[in-house]
């Protein structure tokens, strides 16, 4: 996957050091926040939709991005065959759905039935009660395709997950679902699908996130209800990168793009923070963690000046693309982000 963005920043630490504030009532950092390393050029305005804005980041804004069908079983870049099938309704403006305004699961009365009988399957004898379970389901494929492709796509997967107690299964056939595009949004075309697909496979074994991998010819990505439900166009060269990047999102990560429009209320979070508002987990993690990493300037939204820690060029949380070793080392997350995901699944799991 191509680098969408430039370096940004300067590779020079210093040696100064700053003290972070911590609101009344929040967690306190025990240890002094670094000198930033300071960004190369403008720093970007993350919270202000410009005229040039892409779909995605219009979508992110509220404005009005129409929807489109999503034709299972193509292969990535391949032209769907004329339909004339109405996704939407005929109104004055397009309605937006945000997956993070989506309601919280409600349950169905009888468990429906999707599709002919399945099973559950693990790649690996990894599945504790203390891990995080992950379970794959597909779309698109044929039903021979099904488990080869979505164990191909886990076993991609699951290195990127090391030293984190997370556990993947897959549902040997493939679904019957429909979904709609908005962009790189990709939604279900009726949302009732999604709660009763969760109430079969609930039904079936402990989920705590399930991944959709759809065969289709466009490229999308989207977390739904709450972190429950990622979809994801799978038959593509970023694949791997689209399902680590969500996974970490249900795991307790936010997004690191340095380019792009943020709602404020994205701010702070585990990548981009202000040097007086950290979230709690992020202090807790620092803490843990036992030493500081870089600190870099990330860029402003509505000119208040927002900080990152490591350098985002190698940021799997924002446009990434393997850009030779990391500087913390082999891990696809960086030490911090791999404790803020052990502790989300410790505080899940209650312990």
């Amino acid at each position: 996957m191509k680098n969408l963005f430039p370096l940004g920043v300067v590779l020079v630490l210093t040696v100064a050091m700053v003290a972070v504030e911590i609101g009344e009532g929040r967690s306190v950092l025990v240890m002094p926040l670094p000198m930033p390393i300071s960004y190369s050029g403008p720093l970007p305005e993350y919270c202000v939709l410009k005229e040039e804005s892409s779909g995605q980041e219009r979508l992110a804004a509220g404005t009005p991005v129409p929807m489109t069908p999503v034709v299972n079983g193509l292969e990535l870049g391949q032209v769907p065959p004329p339909t004339e099938v109405s996704v939407a309704p005929a109104t004055s403006e397009p309605q937006i759905v945000s997956p993070t305004d989506l309601p919280v699961t409600v349950e169905p009365t009888a468990t429906p039935n999707l599709g002919p009988p399945f099973k559950i399957l693990h790649t690996d004898d990894d599945f504790s009660p203390r891990n995080f379970h992950v379970l794959f389901v597909g779309v698109g494929y044929t039903s021979e395709e099904n488990p080869v492709e979505l164990a191909k796509l886990i076993e991609d997967v699951r290195g990127n997950f090391e030293g984190l107690r997370v556990d993947f299964a897959y549902v040997d056939k493939p679904f019957d679902l429909a979904f709609v595009q908005q962009s790189t949004t990709i939604l279900f075309e009726n949302d009732q699908e999604r709660v009763e697909l969760l109430a079969v496979l609930r039904s079936r074994y402990p989920v705590d996130s399930v991944i959709i991998a759809v065969k289709t010819n466009v490229l999308a990505g989207t977390s739904l209800n709450n972190g429950s439900v990622i979809i994801l166009t799978s038959n593509n060269p970023a694949a791997n990168y689209i399902t680590t990047h969500e996974l970490g999102h249900q795991l307790g990560l936010g997004d690191a793009y340095q380019v792009g429009y943020y709602k404020p209320a994205k701010f702070p979070n585990s990548e981009f923070f202000y040097l007086d508002d950290m979230p709690n987990y992020l202090v807790k993690a620092l803490n843990q963690l036992g030493t500081m990493p870089p600190m870099f300037e990330a860029g402003t939204c509505n000119g208040r000046k927002l900080y990152t820690f490591y350098d985002n060029f190698y940021n799997l949380m924002g446009l990434y693309v393997f850009n030779g070793p990391r500087p913390w080392g082999d891990s696809a997350f960086t030490p911090l982000q791999l404790q803020i995901m052990k502790d989300k699944i410790v505080s899940l799991r209650g312990e």
